[in-house]
């Protein structure tokens, strides 16, 4: 049954779910069907591939009913293995049979006509690059390219360096680096359009090399699903690998499809129902209540929020979504500080937001650092602000760590500043000046220094000391509050090494 294994990597019964949801319910039609892929179009029609004795079906209503398509080819006798849909809307899908027959079929009339784009091997993914050529994988026939929307095929197999010729799998990243998984040699990449590859499973076990799905994210991460190994994630192109499977075990190792939604949030879809991470899969959640069956074999999402997920039977939705719905998680770098920004589309249940630091040099890793209270209920969008301020030079990283009031929370995406120490020594002018009672002043130093901030009288008394210690290279703020100095004009000085400035001050009250 090797052959039907390395086919579930592309297939799946339809269920659906709220992005970021964890309870499923099942949908009516395709009860009993077994659909093996899925795909979503611009309009929210979804299409639903089932094995060798049906067809491929549409929904219109979010999988509430089903219709059949395509019964006008063979697609009668063929297991649709992938669903592809351009951005012009034209469909694309990928075939075989128990004889290892199949081909590329398309339909530029959402799914009521079809017709063969030449080839009729055993197909089981489709990518397409920047350039719209289009690249297939294939079992026992390597991969295939055609430049010219199918009217003739290159293949690239072992002369090129493509030494494992049952391919599972195919995706093309922003550069038009195209990674391609296989039944038994891991992952292998090729950076020129497929003219030549090389293999690269750096950090992926050799009993792992049994890739069933790949999915790459807005950052260029790539994720590798494998057949009892778990998931393996790469941050530089494929060079080097490593295993991200907290919370994933047993036959919830076993990952048939891999979806990456806009929020970055990443869902599984396993032997053991559906996974999800919301740390770029650092840790992983089993989202299975409600879902009668756990054999799932495919994902997909749509812009209505809801995810579908293909199993052994039937088609299922989720109903209960999580307390927020982040739309957007931004920073600004600012003068003195940094700001963090997002927004929510929806929040139910929403106690706060955690928001958590994490220094580059810090051995202690993410520190809470503020706390921001959520709005509970909300269909609108609400906005929300933290400062982080104090900071030296350096790296650093923060996520939000969204709280329901039931105590249930999930991580945001982690977003990054890096903060150069400053060139120079400087002093500015304290702000608001005049003031009454509490200004601020802000200084720089490049280098570690003994650092003394004072402030003296016109007569050169010192009346207050602000700091008096050794400081690292950064921009610094400080509070000076005047409360018990009469209302006059003031001098404050800065030492720091052999530098010193000074700037006058006016209290008046």
């Amino acid at each position: 049954m090797k052959f039907y294994t390395l086919i579930i990597a592309q297939i799946f019964v339809v269920f659906s779910t709220i992005y970021s949801q964890n309870t499923w319910e099942r949908t009516n039609g395709l009860n009993s069907e077994r659909i093996y892929s899925l795909a979503v179009n611009s309009s929210g029609d979804i299409f639903a591939g089932t094995d060798t004795t049906h067809y491929t079906f549409r929904s219109t209503d979010n999988g509430t009913s089903w219709i059949n398509i395509g019964t006008d080819i063979r697609l009668d006798t063929m297991m649709t293995t992938q669903i592809f849909i351009k951005p012009s809307g034209e469909i694309l899908i990928s075939t075989l049979d128990h004889k290892l027959n199949g081909g590329i079929f398309h339909s530029t009339d959402n799914g009521i006509t079809w017709s063969n784009l030449g080839y009729t091997g055993a197909s089981t993914s489709i990518a397409l690059n920047s350039q719209e050529h289009m690249y297939i994988s294939t079992f026992n026939n390597s991969v295939h390219r055609s430049t010219n929307i199918g009217n003739s095929w290159v293949r690239f197999g072992n002369e090129q360096g493509l030494t494992d010729p049952n391919t599972t799998s195919i995706i093309i990243n922003s550069n038009d680096h195209i990674f391609v998984g296989t039944i038994s040699s891991g992952v292998f990449r090729s950076t020129n359009n497929g003219d030549n590859w090389i293999q690269i499973n750096q950090g992926i076990d050799s009993s792992s090399y049994h890739v069933l799905s790949l999915a790459v994210n807005s950052s260029g991460h790539i994720f590798a699903g494998t057949s009892g190994g778990g998931v393996y994630r790469s941050t530089n192109n494929g060079d080097n690998w490593v295993p991200i499977n907290q919370g994933l075990a047993g036959e919830g190792k076993y990952i048939r499809s891999i979806l990456i939604n806009p929020n970055s949030i990443i869902f599984a879809g396993t032997a053991a129902g559906v996974f999800r991470s919301t740390d770029n899969g650092d840790n992983w959640t089993q989202l299975i209540l409600g879902l009668t069956n756990s054999d799932v074999y495919s994902l997909s999402g749509n812009s209505d929020g809801y995810i579908f997920a293909g199993t052994a039977n039937g088609v299922f939705r989720s109903i209960n979504p999580l307390p927020v719905e982040l739309s957007s998680f931004t920073l600004k770098q600012m003068t003195d500080k940094i700001q963090l920004n997002w927004v929510t589309k929806t929040e139910v249940n929403n106690y706060g937001f955690e928001i958590l630091r994490f220094a580059q040099n810090d051995k202690l890793g993410w520190n809470k650092i503020g706390f921001v209270q959520g709005n509970g209920n909300s269909n609108s969008p609400k906005y929300y602000s933290f400062d982080d301020k104090n900071l030296r030079s350096g790296k650093y990283s923060y996520r939000l760590k969204q709280i329901d009031t039931d105590g249930q929370y999930e991580y945001s995406k982690v977003i990054e500043v890096n903060l150069d120490s400053p060139m120079k020594y400087e002093l500015s002018q304290n702000y608001p000046n005049p003031f009454n009672p509490v200004t601020t002043i802000q200084f720089s130093i490049p280098e570690a220094a003994e650092v003394n901030l004072s402030v003296y009288n016109i007569l050169g008394e010192e009346v207050a000391v602000l700091i008096n210690e050794l400081k690292e290279a950064g921009i610094y703020t400080v509070n000076f509050n005047a409360t018990e100095l009469n209302s006059g004009l003031y001098v404050y000085k800065l030492s720091a090494g052999n530098y010193s400035e000074t700037k006058k001050l006016m209290v008046i009250k």
